[in-house]
């Protein structure tokens, strides 16, 4: 079998763009089409970049989770055949939707549009974008079939892929921008960020012991089922935060626990193979123990033994990481001015057509 490693993901932040668009929105009457009949109507345009139904669809399904799960944190509403269109303080989840959809749609837009300009891409559209999920993942499966090393899944649903398609684009158009002068970071410039920056950036945890307690799951290891395995490890917590010896509780439970040292050697195998417990241990006190935390297939708990003082990382060390960062700012300063300036199209009326369609394809009850 191929070995899976798993890469991190990266989220997109949407909600502070939605204060930019409720003026960037423009009613019109007559909606472009396309001559395509596999396709759907044009519904919306940015800058002349024109969206069909099929893709806001998808921002609609990439945002349905949050706005439920927004208004059952704010207002514990329950989902329900009516909950879509109750208002709830003024607030209502379709509208809410809605805008979450058209705040992410234009962002990406408007990514792909520099991209493009850049020499990056040069197809945006949806079906472009599905057909890179297409050859991806074939390319993936290939890889796995072959017993190569796959970073991430073997195959992408649309929502995972997006996050890999946006981040993949975002860096790469960010380096054509460096290149081409669009974007420039002095050496001065990361000096000033180290300096003002460097002890809440910069430092970090010096030598980390460690008791690590882990249990995987799935065929080939002792438990199969997942579930059964976060239990075992959720009782080792709780028994942990009542005062009881990790070490001694886990092997009651048939939980594994080694030490684990984080030295400069280490940390940097930890960063490839193990990421999320590198920034777990980094963030406990001496005495500390982690909440239940899965990677790579298995449940981790974590406890600090002892940590020594901090280390301020040198300049030389860090200043490519600095320099990275502060072109990913200007990168999303640009992003945010182009979005601004964006002449967009949209009709209330294709609005609602889109709504009911996505309603009768979610069967939302």
């Amino acid at each position: 079998m191929a070995k899976t490693i798993l890469g991190k993901g990266k989220s997109y932040a949407i909600l502070g763009l939605l204060a930019a668009l409720t003026v960037g929105f423009i009613l019109i009457g007559p909606i472009h089409k396309t001559s395509d009949k596999n396709h759907s109507p044009y519904p919306i345009s940015l800058n002349g970049s024109e969206v069909s139904e099929d893709e806001f669809g998808m921002y609609l399904d990439f945002n349905k989770a949050l706005v439920v799960n927004d208004f059952k944190q704010t207002y514990d509403a329950d989902y329900s055949e009516q909950f879509w269109t109750t208002p709830y303080s003024g607030e209502i989840p379709q509208r809410k939707l809605i805008d979450y959809a058209k705040a992410q749609l234009m962002k990406t837009r408007v990514v792909q549009l520099l991209a493009q300009k850049s020499g990056v891409i040069k197809e945006i559209g949806y079906r472009s974008f599905l057909e890179k999920m297409e050859a991806e993942n074939a390319r993936r499966s290939k890889a796995a079939a072959n017993n190569e090393i796959v970073y991430g899944p073997t195959s992408f649903e649309v929502l995972a892929y997006y996050s890999y398609y946006m981040s993949n684009l975002e860096n790469a158009t960010i380096d054509a921008m460096l290149k081409n002068g669009t974007i420039s970071i002095s050496e001065e410039q990361a000096k000033r960020d180290y300096e003002t920056n460097k002890q809440s950036k910069y430092a970090k945890q010096g030598r980390i012991k460690l008791e690590w307690a882990t249990l995987a799951y799935g065929p080939g290891t002792s438990t199969k089922d997942k579930n059964d395995a976060l239990d075992r490890m959720k009782q080792l917590n709780k028994a942990v935060a009542n005062g009881a010896s990790l070490v001694e509780t886990a092997s009651g439970l048939g939980v594994d626990v080694i030490d684990a040292n984080l030295t400069d050697t280490s940390r940097r195998t930890a960063a490839l193979e193990n990421p999320l417990l590198l920034r777990r241990a980094e963030r406990l006190k001496e005495g500390e123990t982690s909440e239940v935390f899965e990677e790579n297939e298995a449940f981790h708990i974590i406890r600090c033994v002892s940590a020594s003082g901090m280390v301020i990382l040198p300049f030389d060390q860090v200043k490519d990481s600095i320099a990275r960062q502060l072109a990913k700012e200007k990168f999303d300063d640009i992003v945010q001015g182009e979005m601004e300036d964006s002449t967009i199209q949209w009709s209330n009326r294709i609005e609602m057509k889109l709504w009911k369609k996505w309603m009768e394809m979610n069967f939302i009850k």
